[in-house]
């Protein structure tokens, strides 16, 4: 009986001593990974995700929709801690290590009505990135200008003086390309950020002065802002305030002459400003609540192209 009982004591601390060296060297995190969080998706999380998949090797780099969100192992755990502070010392070592990878689709608007439809998003862990996240994106500018249409309506107009009285501009802008960039995060400090604006497209202008009313276009030769992003502190959280600002435009307007360009590029400048710096827009973002977990330094690059029929 003795002897069986130093067996059984054998095995089991045999068995602990292999337990322990499988959990802290991150064998049993990636055997969890592989075997476990796969048969977890689909998952639906609140009105606007839903966890579509784990461990799948798609590669971001064909897709052109979506976006990725990749960060090095060290960086995720610290998101890990701040989102799920209890939960995280219970989970595994290598669960979410270098090469995990999880799909999800998000709807930007929750389960309401949107011209902008479920977007895909990656969440790739690679020990290769830097300590900063890094955001890419690439979307059908279509979608941004179809969401823009019903953000903005004809917020974009000017009212002008001229020899009968006033006259009003309408513009509605179209994009055909976009890239946004942001700045490296540590320059500005941890609560600042700067986002860079570059696009082109066409601009379709209607002069109304009821009872006349005349139409033309105009090519965006040029278009530069920069969005200043300030994270305000708000309960342990953070809410978003901005201010924009338009750098350069420059159009080619129809059957206009240069100096007529510059003069409507200008008041569509000042016109698209204004409509960005929108105080209900400004309300939005103090609106939002921002986790002190959440990355605020990322990196971001996204891209917006016209698709090709």
């Amino acid at each position: 009986m003795k002897r069986r009982t130093r067996i059984n004591l054998i095995v089991l601390s045999s068995v602990f001593v292999l337990f322990m060296a499988a959990w802290f060297t991150g064998a049993i995190g990636l055997a969890v990974r592989k075997l476990v969080l796969p048969r977890l998706a689909p998952r639906k999380v609140g009105s606007s995700f839903m966890i579509y998949s784990f461990g799948q090797d798609q590669r971001f780099d064909h897709e052109t929709r979506g976006i990725i969100l990749m960060m090095n192992p060290d960086r995720a755990k610290e998101v890990l801690r701040g989102a799920l502070p209890i939960a995280s010392r219970y989970l595994p070592p290598g669960l979410f290590g270098d090469g995990f990878r999880g799909q999800c689709m998000w709807l930007p608007h929750g389960e309401k009505d949107s011209s902008m439809g479920m977007i895909p998003i990656w969440l790739v862990i690679d020990a290769s990135v830097g300590y900063e996240p890094i955001l890419k994106g690439r979307m059908p500018v279509d979608e941004v200008n179809k969401y823009l249409a019903e953000d903005m309506g004809n917020s974009l107009s000017s009212r002008e003086e001229w020899v009968f009285g006033h006259y009003d501009l309408i513009y509605r802008i179209t994009f055909e390309e976009m890239r946004i960039l942001s700045d490296m995060g540590a320059e500005m400090g941890d609560n600042r950020r700067k986002l860079r604006i570059y696009a082109d497209g066409k601009v379709r202008i209607k002069f109304d002065d009821d009872p006349i009313s005349a139409r033309t276009t105009a090519k965006v030769k040029e278009l530069t802002a920069e969005i200043d992003l300030t994270f305000v502190p708000r309960d342990d959280k953070y809410a978003l305030a901005y201010e924009a600002k338009v750098t350069e435009l420059r159009l080619n307007v129809n059957n206009m002459l240069k100096w007529g360009d510059d003069k409507v590029a200008e008041k569509l400048r000042k016109s698209l400003e204004k409509s960005m710096n929108r105080k209900k827009n400004k309300e939005r973002g103090m609106k939002l609540r921002i986790p002190e977990w959440a990355a605020r330094d990322m990196i971001i690059d996204i891209q917006l192209y016209e698709v090709e029929d």
